[in-house]
């Protein structure tokens, strides 16, 4: 099973839709590796709005599927 199948069985369980500006987001959070920058996702997901890549990082951390990290540089990263 694929970090992408899980992330989708995640919002599919707690009540919300897989639309397809969701499913591109999770796929570049998949492909981005374990630390991974909102500016990150919105280049690996070029056909989805900037204000939907945040809307989906806020939603996936708030059902506890990524967590938001500081590195060592003090930029903030999210992390699955």
């Amino acid at each position: 099973m694929t970090a992408t199948t899980t992330l989708e069985r995640s919002l599919h369980r707690n009540g919300f839709r897989l639309t397809a500006p969701r499913r591109a987001v999770l796929h570049a959070v998949e492909t981005l590796g374990d630390h991974f920058t909102p500016e990150a996702v919105i280049g690996a997901a070029p056909q989805v709005g900037r204000a939907t890549i945040f809307r989906t990082l806020r939603l996936l951390q708030q059902i506890d599927v990524i967590c938001q990290v500081v590195l060592d540089d003090n930029t903030l990263a999210y992390r699955l």
